[in-house]
């Protein structure tokens, strides 16, 4: 025999519609439990929720969901030589044949670096989906790239003040992200990709790229710059940059896919990070897949080597207490820290 609390859930699976009678202050008025379906792709899904007070108005509340497909057999990649190091895809996609070294000649790489070996797989006409993810952008004293893409250290956080360089993004129509919903800007669906991420900057970049996801970066300045270091307000270094989380370029005769996420979390089957990888990798093993931004293998290697010795743009100190969010509160002796690692060439 069905208890009463089951009655009402079976005639209102929904949740409640009858009147709710509220004292004063913070009230619980009912605890919702979702079930979501499985699916065989992505969706996006809205859950909203009404309340109408005796002889007023409603007040609406929404949250938005997204619900991915837990298909990993599904991957449409087969056979790739992996040059990865902080990532292990066979932990999820233990079917995949993978190769460790280029000397196997698979058509796809998966890297997170460059190097000699990945130009010469895309002079020969190669396919490369490029992880980046390097280590000088998280560790002071790691050892610099010699071929790099220049990248800052992102977190999935809104500007507050000067802190940050994240204002959010927008993302344009392209099949590399067919299978991740998005209404066409950054929500929380891209907190664990977006955190701790290596986001790219193309100012200066060799050829015109319009990012397939493009970042927003603050319009001012770090204020404890005016103090310390005399700076202005707009700093093209630090100011409105041309932020990029995925493009992608015809390189000589290779493709070249370039993603700037996190995808450390695909480890532990996190939803958001497995539905991008396998998004990406329906596109970069389809031959519909056709940049439109073209570069020769030359001019890549020359600007990313020529980025590699020139001295890194570093963040801002109210910013790197943002990338860093280690502590609650900044103390003395990271004001130092921060101003002495910035006066360091």
């Amino acid at each position: 025999m069905a208890t009463p609390v089951q009655e009402r859930e079976r005639r209102e699976p929904f949740g409640p519609t009858y009147g709710v009678d509220m004292e004063p202050g913070l009230a619980r008025i009912a605890t919702v439990h979702v079930r979501l379906p499985r699916v065989a792709k992505a969706v996006a899904l809205e859950f909203k929720v009404s309340l109408k007070p005796a002889g007023g108005a409603a007040v609406v509340n929404d949250w938005n969901l997204w619900l991915y497909p837990h298909r990993p057999e599904a991957l449409p990649i087969r056979k790739a030589t992996l040059l990865l190091r902080d990532v292990n895809p066979l932990k999820r996609y233990p079917q995949l044949a993978l190769s460790r070294d280029l000397r196997g000649r698979e058509r796809l790489v998966i890297a997170d670096r460059f190097t000699d070996a990945i130009f010469r797989h895309l002079e020969r006409g190669g396919d490369v989906l490029m992880l980046y993810r390097i280590p000088e952008t998280r560790d002071r004293t790691a050892k610099r790239e010699r071929y790099y893409m220049p990248a800052t250290w992102d977190r999935f956080k809104a500007v507050i003040w000067d802190r940050g360089h994240n204002l959010g993004g927008f993302v344009r129509r392209h099949r590399a992200v067919a299978g991740f919903p998005t209404d066409g800007f950054l929500d929380f669906q891209f907190a664990g990709i977006i955190d701790d991420c290596d986001k790219f900057s193309l100012d200066g970049f060799p050829v015109p790229v319009h990012p397939i996801i493009q970042g927003v970066d603050k319009p001012v300045r770090d204020r404890y710059d005016v103090f310390t270091f005399k700076l202005r307000e707009l700093q093209p270094g630090w100011t409105m940059r041309k932020f990029a989380y995925l493009f992608d370029l015809r390189v000589g005769r290779g493709r070249l896919m370039m993603s700037a996420f996190n995808f450390t979390g695909l480890d532990r089957d996190l939803p958001e990070a497995c539905a991008m990888f396998e998004s990406l990798a329906a596109c970069v093993s389809s031959s519909a897949w056709k940049p439109r931004a073209r570069i020769s293998v030359g001019d890549l290697k020359r600007y990313l080597a020529g980025k590699g010795r020139r001295p890194r743009i570093k963040e801002r100190m109210m910013t790197q207490y943002w990338q860093f969010d280690a502590e609650p509160l900044e103390s003395a002796q990271y004001w130092k820290d921060a101003e002495a690692w910035i006066r360091r060439e």
